[in-house]
């Protein structure tokens, strides 16, 4: 009975990466703000090299490099 918060793309025609996420339809000018919203945009925009790594330290490597790239 739990909501998800994120929803997985079943498209297989997403560019980049193959984790991307699906963003719900806001009907609400409070909800545009919330953590939801603010982050699938942002990864959805990562590349496939930063999002599929070996391990988590690798992850948070690259993440950390990606994010400084991008200013």
């Amino acid at each position: 009975m739990g909501v998800s918060l994120f929803s997985q793309s079943t498209s297989d025609r997403t560019k980049g990466h193959s984790l991307k996420l699906c963003q719900g339809r806001v009907r609400l000018d409070i909800k545009k703000n919330t953590f939801v919203e603010r982050v699938v945009k942002p990864w959805n925009g990562l590349l496939r090299l930063a999002v599929e790594p070996p391990s988590l330290e690798v992850f948070k490597k690259r993440l950390d490099m990606t994010r400084s790239a991008m200013g």
